[in-house]
């Protein structure tokens, strides 16, 4: 029963991840920022007479593109923490007394077995295991597309 409650309150806080990075990175701040960076495409090197308008024509836009998803990276990074650390309080709340936990597998080299014969491990590993479950779903809204070559 506890073991199910921690894997329920787990994945609901990494599926409550997934959505705010989501609404974060929708919001029109960042969203304009990312769409900047998706479009404007700059030379590393100016070959050209036309590379080198290209390039004093979108730099502070491209700047200010930069800054921003700099901004939005360090907000998913707090976001991130902010959602693990709240995870790791409610279960410590949930489990309360019982740290260890019998399991019905083992898991290597996270748990042991009792002379009961049956395994054992303890509540905060059965959290993060519940946790990087659905982590695809973070991922996902983590990610944006890079432009691709244009024909």
């Amino acid at each position: 029963m506890l073991v199910t409650l921690v894997l329920l309150v787990s994945i609901s806080s990494a599926i409550l991840i997934s959505i705010l990075i989501d609404a974060v990175k929708k919001h029109p701040y960042f969203a304009e920022a990312i769409r900047t960076y998706q479009l404007v495409e700059i030379p590393e090197t100016p070959r050209s007479k036309g590379d080198i308008r290209r390039l004093r024509k979108y730099r502070a836009l491209y700047k200010s593109a930069k800054r921003r998803l700099t901004l939005l990276f360090i907000t998913h990074i707090s976001l991130f923490s902010l959602v693990y650390v709240l995870m790791i309080f409610t279960v410590s709340l949930v489990s309360r007394s019982s740290e260890v936990v019998n399991i019905p597998v083992s898991i290597p080299f996270l748990s042991y077995m009792a002379e009961t014969g049956v395994y054992r491990t303890h509540i905060y590993i059965v959290a993060l295991i519940g946790f990087a479950l659905p982590l695809y779903l973070v991922s996902r809204s983590v990610r944006f597309e890079q432009p691709g070559p244009r024909a």
